[in-house]
């Protein structure tokens, strides 16, 4: 096993262990749970800016609503992310007058730093399971400290007279932070899925894990039975989990019907890898086919560097919107991304390559592909009878995404027992 997948592995562990220690949780809330997502990265220039993070900055909480008991909850607009805030946006859109919203902002003011200070020591208990150097610890304290003046100066009063509460992730530090109050207060707690949630290991751990292992709502909205399968394993009941499918636009993004000699290439998040192992793959089937392609990056990063390890027959590496990447390609090779499931959603023929660290959610036969040559044999294949690739995705679809009446299923989960 490579060194930095040891790391990653080790890191998840060590977060995880900090979640079971109790004194992790101060009135009810596990605080350990809150920071997850900033405990993953090591390097000390992270360490440092969560330090500055802590002191210099607080949460702006903007309500809008007639105090309902439903109260839809948004943190991720710094993350300048369209498929993000349509979710949020689509949410509320459900819940209509019968709910209220809420997002919290991340604003620079300097009395954060006293707020911070004050709730240092009861924060550096805390944090005494966690395992790292003495800058882990103090940043992480700052962290803890941070978040508790959050629950005691902002989301005590958010939470008065709802019975509902309706979240982005719970991976993100104010969701998770507003669900674990919600819940000590009997408050029913439901978050969405963002992307293709999968079960991760030693051969490809990341932060991406905390999708599943930071769930702490009573209800997750996913987008599938294959979401379900990866939180079975996981431990979670299945009564937790609500199939209501991807909530995202699907109109306009038709495949073309006419050959364009070209396919894509979509790679993952950084956090996911094996995008080098991708594009040498490209190479390999742009170079055997005669066939030209493009890079579709992530839409989360953009990694220029990725320039230097494609050839001639690569067009263009760039983030690419949904319908002009598939009206402009053949097919597309892709590891463990949501983008996958956008084609299969389409009926776009979609190859994922299976480079030993491919999860189990994404290793269904043919869906995925044992290296490139089994990839490029069955593409040949497909070129050479008509619609094959396409049916092909057409009979995995549901199994990963399953909108069917979409709108009252979400309707439901949200006012189950309050019609």
């Amino acid at each position: 096993m490579a060194r930095k997948s040891i790391d990653a592995w080790q890191r998840y562990l060590d977060v995880q262990a900090f979640k079971e220690d109790p004194r992790s949780t101060i009135d009810s809330v596990n605080y350990a749970n809150v920071v997850a997502m900033y405990l993953h990265d090591r390097s000390a220039v992270h360490w440092l800016k969560i330090i500055a993070f802590s002191l210099f900055f607080a949460a702006r909480i903007d309500l809008t609503g007639t105090q309902q008991k439903l109260l839809n909850f948004y943190s991720h607009r710094y993350k300048e992310r369209a498929d993000y805030d349509y979710v949020a946006r689509y949410l509320v859109q459900i819940a209509g007058d019968r709910g209220d919203s809420a997002e919290a902002k991340e604003v620079f003011s300097p009395i954060q730093l006293w707020h911070t200070l004050i709730g240092g020591p009861q924060a550096w208990r805390a944090t005494a399971g966690y395992r790292g150097g003495l800058l882990h610890r103090i940043s992480t304290t700052a962290l803890v400290a941070k978040y508790r003046s959050v629950a005691i100066r902002s989301f005590g009063g958010l939470l008065e007279g709802r019975t509902r509460v309706v979240t982005f992730c719970d991976t993100a530090p104010h969701d998770n932070l507003l669900a674990q109050m919600a819940k000590a207060r009997g408050v029913l707690t439901i978050t969405a899925q963002h992307g293709q949630y999968r079960i991760l290991d030693t051969t490809n751990m990341s932060i991406d894990a905390e999708a599943y292992a930071n769930f702490v709502s009573d209800r997750l909205l996913c987008w599938g039975e294959a979401t379900c399968a990866e939180f079975a394993r996981f431990g979670v009941e299945r009564s937790r989990l609500v199939i209501t499918g991807w909530i995202r636009r699907w109109d306009r993004i038709q495949p073309s019907t006419v050959a364009r000699g070209k396919f894509g290439v979509m790679l993952n998040a950084e956090s996911g890898g094996s995008n080098i192992m991708l594009l040498r793959s490209a190479e390999r089937i742009a170079g055997q086919l005669a066939l030209r392609y493009v890079v579709r990056l992530h839409p989360s990063f953009a990694y220029p560097n990725y320039r230097s390890f494609v050839g001639e027959r690569c067009e263009s590496i760039r983030v690419i919107p949904a319908a002009e990447y598939v009206e402009s390609v053949d097919f597309s090779i892709s590891h463990m991304s949501g983008a996958t499931i956008e084609m299969l959603e389409v009926e776009s023929p979609v190859y994922v390559l299976d480079d030993g660290r491919l999860a189990e959610a994404f290793r269904i036969p043919g869906l995925s592909f044992d290296g490139v040559e089994e990839m490029l044999a069955t593409i040949i294949v497909d070129a050479r009878t008509s619609d094959r690739g396409r049916n092909r995705a057409g009979q995995l679809r549901r199994w990963f995404n399953d909108d069917t009446d979409q709108d009252s299923r979400i309707f439901n989960a949200m006012f189950a027992g309050e019609m």
